[in-house]
């Protein structure tokens, strides 16, 4: 919007003083090349700033029915305040300098309310209103002080209506971003929870696995183990040959031996106590237990 009317204006300003020029203007002090410059100037700004905007809406903005019937009855209170204004001025001209600005108020409110859009449309209603009264003869107030305060006004308003559709389009997008964000969270919270189940059910596969090798290493190894040392044993009481008496004894400590590493290995892979007791006696009596007891120190677990 600002390079819009920053083109206007430089278009303007470099025309004005070719046209008053070659088209001079007769004031009442006679013809001046100053005030037909100022008075073209003014002209071909407010022209720009009427059409061109208006124009702009119309040539790149989507119409809702919603969004048009809303403007649409902006419209009417803008098109209402003028007729009041022109109405009074006209039975009253010296109210001029105190009811004339009340004619543009409405666009500030159309701007921050409709936009850019609005401030366009309320800016062209303002300059066709005013032209149709100037080409009656019923226009109560100097021209020049019109196009000065509906160059001034119509500039700020659509300046404004820009800026309020700027911030309500930054909010749409943030908003939009929020909801994408939203939508993703709730993507990895269902992916997190689907590898949660997938972990649970490693753990529990791996729990399996190892509740069956130790039974499977209990039953198979832990038994031939001890009935290797029974009849270790058998033999040690019937043989009376010292020889095979040292022999076998070395042989049931090697069993005896082999019977704790077992029981060590079994214990560290799935405590029995686990399976039949739970989680805490195994944790209260369990390879923990055992262990710091065999180095000498108290424990205790409170679950």
């Amino acid at each position: 919007m600002m390079a819009l009317l920053g083109t206007g204006l430089l278009s303007a300003v470099l025309v004005s003083p070719l046209l008053s020029i070659f088209v001079p203007v007769a004031v009442e002090s006679g013809p001046s090349a100053l005030s037909g410059a100022l008075m073209y100037f003014y002209g071909d700004f407010i022209g720009q700033l009427v059409v061109a905007p208006a124009l702009a809406w119309l040539a790149f903005e989507p119409a809702r029915p919603a969004r048009l019937r809303s403007m649409a009855l902006d419209m009417l209170l803008q098109l209402g305040a003028v007729l009041i204004v022109f109405a009074l001025l006209a039975r009253n001209p010296e109210l001029a300098p105190y009811l004339l600005m009340l004619m543009f108020t409405p666009l500030f409110y159309i701007g921050f309310r409709q936009g850019w859009e609005g401030a366009a449309l309320a800016v062209t209603l303002i300059g066709v209103a005013i032209e149709v009264f100037r080409q009656q003869s019923l226009l109560p107030a100097n021209v020049t002080l019109l196009q000065v305060v509906l160059a001034v006004t119509g500039a700020a308003a659509l300046l404004l209506g820009a800026a309020a559709t700027a911030l309500r389009r930054s909010h749409g997008t943030l908003a939009q971003r929020h909801q994408q964000l939203a939508a993703v969270n709730q993507e990895l919270a269902a992916v997190a929870n689907e590898l949660r189940q997938v972990s649970q059910r490693l753990v529990r596969l791996q729990e399996h696995g190892q509740r069956e090798l130790a039974s499977a290493l209990e039953y198979e190894l832990g038994q031939s183990i001890s009935a290797l040392g029974t009849r270790i044993s058998l033999a040690f009481r019937e043989t009376r040959d010292e020889h095979a008496m040292r022999l076998l004894e070395s042989l049931r400590e090697q069993v005896r031996e082999c019977q704790d590493s077992l029981r060590r290995a079994l214990r560290q892979l799935r405590p029995a106590i686990l399976d039949s007791l739970g989680l805490r006696e195994a944790l209260a009596r369990g390879p923990l237990y055992e262990m710091v007891d065999d180095a000498g120190a108290e424990f205790e677990s409170h679950c």
